[in-house]
């Protein structure tokens, strides 16, 4: 069998996507265009189970004639815990203010913060990436003076002269050329 329908454990899978794996020859593949397909950011996290058994094999998973759920670091996808908040204030009181949680959602009048104290996760969401980037959009606190006089500072990381700036401000601000400024400054 060529066609397989994959579907997030969990959901119905109806909501799947048929791929054609007929001519993957690696389960690391398979997980990779799995990821692409389904945007899952880590695809070595990638799990996958027909009938509720783990199938681990990639021979097994070709010859499967019944859709195959896709796990994400062993479980299903899962919204990220966090109170459900209430109109107008979000969760602002309900909150848990010693940031005890590995990860939250966040939510105070009107905009959703993810907050993580997880580095796994902090690593991917401070990755530049098909998946995250800097960009200052209009509800943020310095959309306002967003320009393109600012700078690189203010600049989104989709913007040319990112690129060639971050190429020439690691050397410009690493220790060695810190020591050297550190007289003048």
């Amino acid at each position: 069998m060529g066609i397989t329908l994959f579907h997030f454990a969990g959901e119905d899978p109806k909501s799947g996507l048929e791929l054609d794996i007929s001519h993957v020859s690696d389960l690391e593949v398979l997980k990779q265009e799995v990821a692409n397909h389904f945007g899952v950011v880590v695809p070595e996290e990638i799990g996958f189970q027909s009938r509720g058994a783990e199938v681990e094999e990639l021979t097994a998973l070709q010859n499967i004639y019944d859709p195959v759920a896709i796990t994400v670091g062993g479980h299903a996808v899962r919204d990220v815990p966090g109170p459900e908040g209430l109109p107008w204030v979000g969760n602002y009181f309900e909150g848990d203010k010693t940031m005890g949680t590995r990860n939250a959602e966040w939510t105070d009048i009107g905009s959703t913060t993810y907050l993580t104290n997880d580095p796994v996760i902090a690593q991917i969401g401070l990755s530049e990436t098909e998946f995250f980037s800097k960009i200052i959009v209009p509800n943020h606190p310095l959309y306002p003076i967003k320009t393109p006089d600012a700078g690189v500072f203010l600049a989104d990381s989709t913007d040319p002269s990112w690129k060639i700036v971050h190429k020439f401000m690691p050397p410009a601000l690493g220790p060695k050329a810190v020591r050297h400024y550190a007289p003048i400054m």
